[in-house]
C-alpha cells in the first residue's frame, strides 16, 4: 500500500514538472520596454549581453519600443550612465525572468549619486483586475525628496501613497475627466502634475511616469512621460468604445460604434483581430462617419465592393508608430491605394490633409490603431463605384 502510495505521488510531482516545462516552453513571448526617468539629467545608454543596444544615450522621460524577451529567462545588460557635468560610468543589471506578455522596466533614482536603480512591471499581472470597460493606470515616481503621492481624477483619488522610487496600479472607470492631478495630500492645491480634459479608453493602460526634484514644496525639473497600451486587438478595442462612456478630450468624442458595425457588416472582424497578421488600421470615430457626405455613405453601403474598397483604403498592412509612418513617408493600403504622411507638431499628416496627434495612437496585440476625426474617401472612389447610382 506504501508503495503504490510512493508511486502515486512519484507519478503526480512527474505529470506537474512536465505541464510546468510544457507551460514555459509553449514559446509565447514577452516583450519588455525600457522607462528612463534619472532625476538629475543624466543621459543613458542600455545593452544586453547579447550585444543588442536598446537605448543609446537617453534622455529622462524618454521611452523605448517594446522589444521581444526570451519568456521564465533572466537576462543582464550594461547601462552607461552620463550624468550631466560628471563622468560616465557604467552598471550592470540583471533583468528576472519575465513570464509572457508585456513588461516595463523603469529607471529611477539619480545618475550623479548614483542611486539608480531598477523597477521591472509585470503589467498584464497588475492589471488584470481591470474590467472589461475600465482602464488600468499605472503611477511610476521618481520625483526626489517628494512625499508619497495620490493621483487624483476630477478630484478622487484613484491611486496613494506611491513613494520616491515606487509605482503602484489601480483601475478607473473609462470615460472623460475634467482634471487629472498627482499631488501631495497635504498641500493638493499644489499639484505635481495637471492634465487638463484627460481621458481613458476602455481596455487601455495608462502609463503616467514622473521624474524630477521636489524643493520648497513646489516641483522642478519636471519630466512626464504618459505612454499607453491596449492589450486586446483592434476590434475588441474599438468595440468598447461606445457613445455612452463619453471618452473625449473635451473636443472629440472617442466613440467607435460606426465603424463597428461597418467592419461587421462586411465580416471582417477576424482580420482585424489576429495578432499574426499586424495591421495598421486609421479607424473613423462616430463623428467622422456621421459627417461623410450622403451620396458616399449610400453608394458605400449599397455595394459589397464600395464598402470593401472604403474600408481597405484605411488599412495597411504592418505595424507603424508616428516614427515610422513619417520616415516611411507612404504606405499603400489593403485596397490597392497609397497614403502620404509628413510629420507635424505633436503628430503627423495624412496625405497633407489629415491631422492625427500622438495621443491618438493606440498600439495593440494586432498592430497599431489610431483615431481619425475624417473618413478616408479614395480618390476615385465615386467615379469607380457610384457613378452608375
Amino acid at each position: 500500500m506504501l508503495r503504490r502510495l510512493t508511486m502515486a505521488i512519484l507519478l503526480l510531482i512527474l505529470s506537474l514538472g512536465a505541464s510546468a516545462a510544457t507551460a514555459q516552453d509553449s514559446g509565447a513571448p514577452a516583450f519588455l520596454r525600457v522607462v528612463q526617468l534619472v532625476n538629475d539629467g543624466a543621459a543613458v545608454s542600455m545593452t544586453m549581453t547579447d550585444g543588442r543596444p536598446v537605448l543609446v544615450n537617453f534622455t529622462p522621460g524618454s521611452i523605448s519600443d517594446y522589444f521581444p524577451y526570451v519568456a521564465y529567462r533572466s537576462a543582464a545588460a550594461t547601462f552607461i550612465v552620463a550624468p550631466s557635468g560628471g563622468a560616465a560610468y557604467t552598471r550592470a543589471w540583471t533583468f528576472p525572468p519575465l513570464a509572457p506578455g508585456y513588461h516595463t522596466a523603469a529607471l529611477v533614482g539619480g545618475g550623479g549619486d548614483n542611486t539608480l536603480d531598477l523597477i521591472v512591471l509585470d503589467e498584464d499581472r497588475l492589471c488584470a483586475a481591470t474590467r472589461a470597460d475600465d482602464s488600468c493606470i499605472i503611477l511610476i515616481n521618481n520625483v526626489r525628496n517628494s512625499p508619497p503621492l495620490t493621483l487624483n481624477l476630477d478630484g478622487r483619488g484613484v491611486i496613494g501613497g506611491v513613494s520616491y522610487r515606487q509605482a503602484a496600479a489601480a483601475s478607473a472607470p473609462a470615460g472623460g475627466y475634467r482634471q487629472l492631478t498627482v499631488v501631495d495630500p497635504a498641500t493638493p492645491q499644489t499639484p505635481f502634475l495637471r492634465i487638463e480634459q484627460g481621458y481613458f479608453a476602455p481596455n487601455l493602460i495608462s502609463l503616467i511616469a514622473m521624474s524630477g526634484g521636489y524643493s520648497g514644496g513646489q516641483p522642478v525639473n519636471m519630466r512626464v512621460g504618459l505612454p499607453r497600451r491596449v492589450p486586446t486587438d483592434i476590434i475588441t478595442f474599438l468595440r468598447g468604445l461606445t457613445a455612452d462612456l463619453q471618452v473625449t478630450d473635451g473636443e472629440t468624442l472617442y466613440a467607435a460604434e460606426n465603424i463597428v458595425a461597418l467592419i461587421e457588416m462586411a465580416r471582417f472582424e477576424t482580420l482585424f483581430g489576429n495578432p499574426n497578421f499586424p495591421l495598421t488600421v486609421f479607424a473613423p470615430t462616430d463623428g467622422a462617419v456621421l459627417s461623410v457626405p450622403p451620396e458616399v455613405f449610400e453608394c458605400a453601403m449599397s455595394s459589397t465592393e464600395a464598402m470593401r474598397a472604403l474600408i481597405f483604403h484605411h488599412i495597411s498592412v504592418g505595424s507603424y508608430t508616428p516614427a515610422q509612418l513619417t520616415t516611411e513617408g507612404s504606405l499603400p493600403t489593403l485596397a490597392g491605394t497609397t497614403h502620404t504622411f509628413r510629420a507635424a507638431p505633436g503628430g503627423f499628416v495624412i496625405d497633407g490633409a489629415v491631422a492625427v496627434t500622438d495621443a491618438e495612437h493606440y498600439m495593440t496585440l494586432s498592430g497599431s490603431l489610431y483615431l481619425i476625426d475624417t473618413v478616408l474617401v479614395p480618390p476615385d472612389f465615386e467615379q469607380r463605384y457610384c457613378a452608375l447610382g
